[in-house]
């Protein structure tokens, strides 16, 4: 596929996938506000616009830089794994920072003003918190660095996105349970991020796919039960472990 197509194309599998993960988590759409649902669909309406910004933006930089210096020579598919497990490490600590730096905080607190889970929620946030992302801002540096630049900003939209989409829903309850155990021994499932979403778990499962950057770095918090209740973090509580998070 030639690269000015391969965004364009991820943009479609990106916003197909989202329908249908709506479709299967069902209508708590219908449960909210007309202000969270006004906020969310305003959000996914503007963050459709990222995939097409890098693609006009790493096509404008190879076309006004035919003869640049690639610093890294890859194949496609070793760029496009460089990018999503690149990307999801470099968005860890993105997110982590929007959790400690007080205001990276104010910017995504509207992310965490939800109190019903479902996959609008992932679309949800202020302008400023969704600039600050790290998928938007490590564009022009990809573009520059790689002979393959669309592969490396690729993964992110055709993986990371859609499972957020799944992880701020229940839908893993559909899955075996055998599924689940082997999935969540090296991956972020939707048990773990709804914790996230709670005001004693808001500094724990700060990853986008892998579990792995949460557990080296002491912000894992293991769960085998959805949470009762969501809304914002509090100061008192950062860093606490939630007092029940398993079925037992």
């Amino acid at each position: 596929m030639p690269e000015s197509q391969l965004l364009r194309a991820s943009l479609v599998v990106d916003v197909t996938l989202f329908v249908v993960i709506g479709l299967l988590d069902g209508t708590r759409f219908r449960q909210k506000s007309r202000r969270d649902q006004r906020t969310e669909v305003f959000s996914f309406f503007f963050l459709l616009a990222v995939p097409a910004f890098y693609a006009a933006l790493t096509e404008a930089v190879l076309g006004r830089l035919p003869g640049r210096t690639v610093l890294l020579h890859l194949h496609p598919a070793v760029t496009f794994l460089l990018g999503l497990v690149g990307m999801d490490y470099a968005w860890y600590w993105n997110h982590r920072a929007m959790h400690r730096w007080t205001p990276l905080r104010r910017m995504h607190l509207l992310h965490h003003e939800a109190t019903v889970m479902d996959v609008w929620v992932t679309k949800r946030n202020s302008i400023p918190a969704l600039l600050s992302l790290v998928y938007f801002w490590l564009a022009l540096p990809a573009a520059t660095l790689f002979d393959h630049p669309d592969w490396f900003l690729a993964g992110p939209f055709l993986f990371t996105m859609p499972w957020l989409y799944f992880c701020h829903t229940r839908l893993e309850n559909r899955l075996p349970r055998v599924w689940r155990e082997r999935l969540g021994a090296v991956l972020i499932l939707p048990v773990h991020h709804n914790w996230h979403h709670t005001p004693e778990g808001a500094d724990r499962n700060l990853g986008g796919i892998f579990s792995l950057w949460d557990r080296i770095h002491g912000t894992w918090l293991a769960a085998d039960a959805f949470p009762q209740a969501y809304g914002p973090p509090t100061d008192r509580t950062r860093l606490n472990p939630p007092s029940d998070c398993s079925s037992g």
